[in-house]
């Protein structure tokens, strides 16, 4: 399957992109500040600039401008996790040119301060020393000190510097809040369909999953929290979803998240590995907004499905989904025969 020359057409969404990787020495030990500092000096050799710093003049991101916009790159919340945000596209091709050479430049920074990208949506077992380093959204960490301070919980998932565990691809999709959520339900039915099609997190700490990694983001959270993974109930309007985020202890952190008036952004697939399995995953997402925007939608519980897919048991609606998103996939190059079964 080659998607790289693809054009979605016109009716198709701008699709944003944001990818994490972690970024470890050979013994596995994080890199120290002072690396990190390097590396955001030894980008800027190259055609980036300092984008973001805090109130210790310590800088959190660097940026250049690409044909479609601002393109970050930065650490998403430790020196260990470097994330590549990149702007809005329509086209493929456009996006594969700037995301493959801006992981080109990262990772030739890398390997002159003796780093490597550890590919995968989890690490197995944490590292040794988390060294923190809060992005330019929360620019003091207190987001962060408050999710890391947290009361501990019994589950074998639980980890107080889970946030330093985890690495995600991020798809974001131009649809405005209100469209967005009329659409919610239809989502959030094909949702389990990413961690059978997408997982690169099998195992963390000692539990063992097809895909663990939002199964141990969610264990990580007192409950209830009313915004987290995919919400029970869904808010059925804006003004319920917007209640739902005013009872957030921090912020919303639900799998298909509206996160502002003209964009929704898709949270629940694990890091990828490679460029085409990034744009799979963009394609994925077309796909389905395409067939819940005309309608299809199951009528299976998605909390349910979305909990076997993880766990590696037999997800009922999986035949249905198939038959359902056929043409779909079809449009966008995918083959539905290729869905886990």
């Amino acid at each position: 399957m080659n998607l790289s020359h693809s054009t979605f057409d016109s009716t198709a969404r701008q699709f944003g992109v944001e990818q994490e990787q972690f970024v470890l020495h050979d013994n596995g030990t994080a890199p120290s500040h002072e690396e990190i500092d390097r590396l955001w000096a030894g980008l800027c050799g190259s055609g980036f600039q300092i984008h973001a710093v805090n109130n210790h003049g310590r800088v959190l991101s660097v940026a250049r401008m690409v044909t479609q916009g601002l393109l970050v790159v930065t650490n998403d919340s430790c020196t260990h996790i470097v994330e590549v945000a990149l702007p809005p596209y329509r086209s493929l091709t456009d996006f594969r040119r700037d995301y493959c050479e801006t992981w080109g430049l990262v990772t030739e920074q890398l390997r002159g301060l003796g780093l490597q990208l550890r590919l995968g949506g989890a690490l197995p077992m944490p590292v040794r020393e988390v060294h923190w380093r809060p992005k330019e959204t929360d620019p003091e960490g207190e987001r962060l000190y408050k999710l890391v301070h947290r009361e501990p919980l019994n589950t074998p998932l639980f980890h107080s510097a889970f946030p330093a565990c985890f690495a995600a691809t991020h798809i974001s999709l131009g649809v405005r809040e209100q469209e967005a959520i009329n659409l919610l339900a239809g989502y959030y039915s094909f949702e389990f369909l990413v961690p059978l099609w997408f997982s690169t997190s099998p195992q963390f700490q000692s539990v063992k999953a097809h895909c663990v990694r939002p199964l141990a983001w969610e264990a990580n959270f007192h409950q209830p929290y009313p915004l987290l993974g995919i919400p029970d109930p869904l808010p059925c309007d804006l003004a319920e979803y917007e209640l739902y985020r005013s009872q957030c202890f921090l912020r919303d952190y639900s799998f298909v998240a509206i996160r502002n008036a003209e964009r929704l952004e898709f949270r629940s697939a694990c890091s990828q590995p490679t460029v085409e399995a990034v744009e799979q995953l963009i394609s994925f997402r077309m796909a389905i907004d395409a067939a819940v925007r005309d309608g299809v939608t199951g009528d299976w519980c998605p909390r349910t499905a979305f909990d076997d897919a993880c766990l590696g048991r037999p997800v009922a609606a999986l035949p249905k989904a198939r038959e359902l998103l056929g043409p779909y996939l079809d449009g966008v190059g995918l083959s539905v025969s290729s869905i886990e079964k």
